[in-house]
This record gives C-alpha cells, structure tokens and sequence, in this order.
C-alpha cells in the first residue's frame, strides 16, 4: 500500500483527528500525535521496514479509542472503518489489523 495511491487519505484523516483532538487538555490534543506521527516515521525510516501509509495512518489514529479515555481495543476495528471508509480509503487498508500490525513491526514478530 502506497500514499501515492490514496492522495490525499494522510491530509483528511490528519483533519479529522486534529477536529476530534485539537481541544484535548489532558496531553493527548493534537500536537501529542503530531509528534506519535513523527516519532513513528522516524522509527520506519531508521529501521527500514513496514507500511509508512499504516505506519502513519496508525499514529495518527492511535488515540481514538483509548481506554483512558472510555475506549476499548474491542472497538479499534469499527473505529478504523468509521474513520477511514468515509475518507475514501481503499478496503485492504480499512481491513489491516492496525493493532497486529503495530506490534508485529515494533516487537519484530513477523
């Protein structure tokens, strides 16, 4: 999977989110992904593996369901596809297990 497939899907899902985000006060508003998102691009370019376009779609929508925050990893999977299916996503990145995915790239269990 490429951006270059899917344009502008990294600028809409950046909107949504810093919408969603932007007044946070508890840490987590929209400059605490802004910085998951580079930390994430970073690690990908050092390590030389991995998705960059599921890297950064995981970064930047890491924090919407998080459990401190009322969510639950069992709704990671409809907030992914309520998220990213509006937003013109191709299916096989609406359908990538982003969890799985994140920690088989970080722990290396591939």
């Amino acid at each position: 999977m490429t951006a270059t497939k899917q344009p502008n899907l990294l600028q809409r899902v950046s909107q949504l989110v810093q919408e969603r985000m932007g007044e946070d006060v508890t840490g987590h508003d929209w400059w605490h992904v802004e910085r998951v998102r580079t930390m994430a691009l970073r690690l990908a370019t050092r390590e030389g593996s991995g998705d960059r376009l599921v890297i950064e779609l995981a970064a930047l929508i890491h924090d919407l369901e998080d459990h401190k925050f009322g969510g639950s990893d069992e709704r990671i999977p409809a907030t992914v596809r309520s998220v990213l299916k509006p937003l013109g996503a191709d299916q096989a990145v609406i359908d990538t297990d982003f969890l799985q995915e994140f920690d088989a790239e970080w722990t290396g269990e591939r």
